[in-house]
């Protein structure tokens, strides 16, 4: 039998990716419609439905997840190292200098603190935690010794030069918008998950840069298809998580990214992406990664015969184009996410939210406090019954003070009683 081609291993990934983020698309998007219901909330958009003529929204809930949240992270949140046993002092403050100088770079308590507000807003946070390493080029004078290395061999050393430099390489952890979380539907532990797809959006320019580090590959490619058949950037985005976070945006009128994008250079506009972590079966598993787990495990002198092999694999929204696999980076071997719920349900994916716990006391005060309003306005700003065909115009019947009514007959005009509610 000849053996499989590398292409059709891509893209019997990629249908296998692309099946499981459908199955969990399909099972978020219940999660999602009460997801926007409860961003009503958080930003005080009064209910539609409500039969009230006022219009005062109470930010009963608003104001304690903003009191909540900072005695979840603290005013001035710094991560300590305590020395155990005979472990020196020394060793204990560097460690500690490293982690805060970690945490800063990230900007990491103001990511958690995003986090939180989700968890209780929506009922769930996610952060993803990942090792990332930046690397940029930069231009540099030459020291006085490659000045003097080049003179030598009588080479003129010119002003400066192009180099390569680390910005970063160490952890990095960012937050997850609720809607590009996509879970396994049968497993609510991410101990136990068999994926989680992370939906995200590149530009041009971001994939370019990646695929220069070989974080990505088949960049050019893909490119070169979508441009071939004609398809506008970014069409891959349109999906209807997508459609649910525009729904958002226009709740705070916001104007939609998605609108604004449209208009950008073609190198700017987004494309939508799968970012996979889990499991994939052995049958699909590229040649190369079974090769390199069976070296290793070879190595090892452990017997590899595994039914999956846990992976990273980013596929494109449109062309379903692989851009990348590989075996899965860190030793722990677990789904780098981290949830974050204040009231967990067992079973379930999304636990209770403090505007989910609170949604029927904030109604009940906006409903309450809003009718005393029509009541008080209705008492100070009474209506009339005046008889069909009467001489009376209706701004004859706006107060004012030391005005007057002039009628024909007494039983022309009534005021319209009032009951006190």
């Amino acid at each position: 039998m000849a053996p499989k081609s590398k292409t059709n291993e891509l893209v019997n990934l990629a249908v296998y990716v692309r099946e499981c983020y459908d199955w969990s698309e399909d099972f978020m998007s219940g999660h999602h419609t009460r997801f926007i219901e409860r961003y009503r909330h958080w930003r005080q958009i009064f209910p539609s439905n409500f039969g009230t003529r006022s219009r005062l929204y109470v930010p009963k809930t608003t104001a304690l997840i903003l009191n909540v949240i900072p005695r979840l992270i603290g005013d001035d949140p710094t991560i300590r190292v305590v020395p155990r046993g005979d472990t020196p002092m020394e060793n204990a403050a560097a460690h500690q200098a490293a982690i805060q100088y970690e945490t800063a770079k990230m900007d990491y308590f103001m990511r958690l603190y995003f986090q939180m507000q989700d968890s209780l807003v929506y009922g769930l946070g996610v952060r993803k935690n990942i090792w990332w390493t930046q690397v940029e080029t930069i231009r540099r004078r030459l020291s006085q010794g490659e000045m003097g290395d080049l003179m030598e061999i009588g080479i003129e050393p010119p002003s400066f030069i192009m180099d390569s430099q680390v910005v970063y390489d160490g952890p990095w952890s960012e937050e997850v918008d609720i809607f590009d979380y996509y879970p396994d539907p049968d497993n609510a532990d991410p101990m136990y998950m068999n994926f989680v797809c992370l939906t995200d959006t590149l530009t041009e320019l971001d994939m370019r840069e990646l695929a220069e580090i070989g974080f990505l590959r088949g960049v050019d490619g893909y490119f070169g298809r979508i441009r071939g058949s004609e398809q506008r950037a970014g069409a891959g985005v349109d999906r209807p998580a997508e459609d649910k976070k525009r729904e958002r945006d226009t709740i705070a009128g916001i104007r939609s990214e998605r609108k604004m994008k449209s208009k950008a250079p073609k190198q700017l506009q987004d494309h939508g992406i799968i970012d996979f972590w889990g499991r994939v079966p052995i049958g699909l598993v590229p040649q190369n990664i079974k090769d390199q787990i069976t070296a290793a495990a070879k190595f090892s002198g452990v017997r590899f015969n595994p039914k999956y092999v846990k992976m990273n694999v980013i596929v494109t929204m449109e062309e379903r184009t692989v851009l990348r696999a590989a075996a899965f980076p860190y030793f722990h071997n677990e789904l780098p996410i981290v949830l974050a719920t204040p009231t967990p349900l067992k079973g379930e994916h999304i636990g209770l939210g403090i505007i989910e716990l609170m949604q029927g006391l904030q109604e009940y005060e906006l409903y309450r406090r809003n009718n005393l309003i029509d009541n008080i306005n209705r008492g100070a700003n009474g209506m009339w019954k005046k008889l069909r065909g009467s001489r009376i115009k209706d701004m004859d019947l706006i107060s004012r003070s030391g005005g007057s009514i002039t009628v024909d007959r007494m039983d022309e005009l009534q005021p319209l009683e009032n009951p006190n509610a």
